[in-house]
């Protein structure tokens, strides 16, 4: 299992992650719930953070991983894995790589059930799986009448430059927190 076991998914996933949660849901939004679950406005260097630097981070880890083991299958050639003793059948190998692979396989299997799934053509099947459900936002009534999903509008460039500087003043009323309630962000020491 040491042969197969890698970061090789899990840097995956968190690229995926970062690109889903900050260009698909997006940042706004995404900002938006934060602001009101917490009562605190998300900076412009957080923002950064979620749409450009962590993914350029994931995107670079991966592809130097991917480079690294390229590299070293050229130079050493493919074997089996062995011990000092055993060299373990050839369909172990294939068993080890399914292993490796399997924590990838959720992501496009999810989205072709979802693409096969819905009605219409493929651009309006992908904008659907790509939205928000209409049954969104908070779990507390009060809460909900005040919360109103940000949708984007306009270019995919001022789209861009909404999710990382933010398009909007501070919304009193999706703030949740009062005066009595807020000595429960406070931790103590």
């Amino acid at each position: 299992m040491d042969w197969y076991a890698s970061a090789l998914c899990v840097m995956l996933g968190a690229f995926l992650e970062c690109i889903v949660v900050a260009w698909v849901y997006g940042a706004e939004r995404f900002s938006r719930d934060v602001e009101l679950m917490t009562g605190a406005r998300v900076g412009r260097i957080v923002r950064f953070a979620w749409c450009i630097l962590t993914p350029l981070i994931m995107i670079v880890g991966f592809l130097c991983f991917v480079i690294q083991v390229m590299i070293l299958l050229t130079l050493f050639g493919l074997s089996p894995p062995s011990t000092d003793d055993y060299t373990y059948p050839g369909f172990a190998h294939v068993v080890g790589v399914i292993i490796a692979l399997t924590p990838c396989l959720p992501v496009p299997m999810g989205m072709m059930y979802g693409l096969l799934k819905e009605k219409g053509s493929f651009y309006k099947r992908l904008r659907m799986l790509l939205s928000p459900s209409h049954t969104w936002g908070p779990n507390d009534p009060e809460l909900r009448k005040s919360y109103k999903m940000y949708q984007y509008e306009g270019t995919w460039i001022e789209n861009m430059r909404t999710n990382l500087l933010g398009s909007r003043k501070r919304n009193p009323e999706l703030t949740p927190m009062n005066a009595q309630d807020s000595d429960l962000l406070q931790f103590n020491e």
